[in-house]
C-alpha cells in the first residue's frame, strides 16, 4: 500500500522558555502531548533520555508524574502550529571519512554522526478579516527579522528577533485509524535561510531551508487510540 504526500502533516513548534514545565512531584504530563525532555532529576520516570521526545498517555489517570529536577516542554501539534505547504523534503545522511591505503584505494568508513536537514514550500496565507499573516509564516519571518506593530495611532511595539529552536513534527499520514500505528519524524530544527518569490504571475510562496538543532532527530511509532 502506497500513501501520497498530501496524507502527511506537518507542525513547527518554538520553543518558549515560559512553557517549561519543572516537576516536583505533583506536576504529570498532560495526556496525549508531545513533550521534549530538556533534564531528567534523580528518580525521574521520564521514558527517555535528555534530549528526546515523547508522548504522553492517551488516559488522564495514566500520567507521568514529573520529579523534582526534571524539566520538559510540551509541544503543540494543533492548528496554530499547523505548516501549510505545497511541498516538503526531508534529507537525511550519514557522514563518511576517507580511509584510503596502498591497499584499498579510495575506501571510505562511517563516521557515525547523522545530518537532518531539509525545505519547506508553502504560499504565505493571509487572514481575509486582518490581512495578518497566518501563525506559522509569523514564526519563520520572525526567525530572521525583528517585526515592529505600528497601530497608526502612536504605539510602537518591537518583536525582537526570535531564533529559538523550532520543533518540527511529521506525521506520516493523518488519517490512521484507531489500533494503527502513526509514523512520525521529530525533530529540533534551525532554520537557515528564507526565500520569497515576487513573481508578477505566482502566488506569493516562501521557501524554508532548515537543519537539525539541539536535540534528536527520532523516528517515532505510536499506536492511535481512541
Amino acid at each position: 500500500m502506497y500513501k501520497a504526500g498530501l496524507s502527511a502533516r506537518l507542525f513547527g513548534d518554538s520553543f518558549d522558555v515560559k512553557k517549561i514545565i519543572e516537576g516536583d512531584g505533583t506536576k504529570t504530563t498532560e495526556k496525549n502531548k508531545w513533550h521534549m525532555i530538556l533534564e531528567k532529576g534523580e528518580g525521574s520516570e521520564l521514558p527517555m533520555a535528555e534530549g528526546f521526545f515523547f508522548m504522553s498517555p492517551n488516559e488522564s489517570d495514566n500520567q507521568i508524574t514529573l520529579s523534582a529536577g526534571d524539566k520538559v516542554i510540551p509541544i503543540d501539534t494543533d492548528g496554530g502550529s499547523l505548516i501549510c505547504r505545497t511541498s516538503a523534503n526531508i534529507d537525511v545522511t550519514m557522514e563518511t571519512t576517507e580511509t584510503p591505503t596502498d591497499c584499498k584505494p579510495g575506501s571510505s568508513i562511517t563516521t557515525g554522526i547523522v545530518k537532518f536537514s531539509g525545505s519547506i514550500e508553502g504560499l504565505y496565507d493571509f487572514n481575509k478579516v486582518t490581512n495578518e499573516f497566518d501563525p506559522v509564516t509569523e514564526k519563520f519571518i520572525n526567525y530572521f527579522f525583528d517585526t515592529v506593530v505600528d497601530d497608526a495611532k502612536g504605539k510602537y511595539t518591537l518583536k525582537p528577533r526570535n531564533s529559538s529552536d523550532i520543533y518540527l513534527m511529521v506525521n506520516y499520514d493523518e488519517n490512521t485509524a484507531e489500533g494503527q500505528w502513526e509514523n512520525w519524524i521529530v525533530s529540533p530544527i534551525i532554520l537557515s535561510s528564507l526565500g520569497t518569490s515576487f513573481g508578477l504571475n505566482d502566488a506569493l510562496n516562501k521557501n524554508i531551508s532548515f537543519a537539525q538543532g539541539d536535540g534528536v532527530p527520532l523516528h517515532y511509532k505510536r499506536l492511535r487510540a481512541a
